[in-house]
């Protein structure tokens, strides 16, 4: 699958990672898969976090958009081209994903990108909304290790984020926002 190919490299097929979370209600128990990690606990393979963003999304988007979920990270983090989306998952996908995308520009403060992010997602489509909230709602949850300047930032720009594109989520999400944010 493609995902699995290019969230950080080689991983093991999805069911042994679905099987770990399941088991494990923080979200896995078990090593490294490819080498690479979700924030400060390198012990969690990387693809978790699109998968728990793709089960949070499911309640709400249809099925094409829980797989824009899986792959939200693919074109910001990882070398996977627009085409390998495409071909693999079609254009709604695709064209979901590249709204989640955050540009790499250098040039640009983390205020200016995150401010281009807040305009970009207030007029995107409802489902790219949902899995956005659902993208910060997983990593405000992932945060603990993380140094507490950080934190803090991340929270002011995750309400912020909020004041963007939740107008018309679904409550029961909303509130789990607001709730992550603390």
């Amino acid at each position: 699958m493609l995902a699995t190919r290019y969230h950080a490299g080689q991983f093991r097929k999805w069911a042994p990672v679905v099987s770990d979370m399941a088991d494990d209600g923080a979200g896995v128990a078990g090593g490294v898969v490819g080498g690479a990690g979700v924030g400060a606990d390198t012990r969690v393979p990387y693809i978790v976090h699109p998968l728990r963003v793709a089960v949070l999304a499911g309640r709400y988007v249809s099925s094409r958009a829980v797989a824009a979920a899986v792959c939200h990270d693919l074109l910001e983090d990882t070398d996977c081209p627009r085409e390998a989306i495409r071909r693999e998952c079609g254009d709604l996908v695709l064209d979901l994903v590249v709204y989640l995308t955050n540009e790499k520009d250098a040039l640009k403060s983390r205020r200016r990108r995150k401010a281009d992010e807040r305009v970009r997602l207030s007029c995107a489509p409802w489902a790219a909304r949902v899995i956005k909230a659902c993208d910060r709602i997983d990593n405000l949850g992932g945060m603990q290790g993380a140094p507490e300047d950080f934190r803090d930032r991340y929270a002011v720009e995750s309400e912020r984020l909020l004041g963007a594109i939740g107008k018309d989520l679904p409550s029961d999400l909303r509130e789990a926002f607001l709730v992550a944010i603390g």
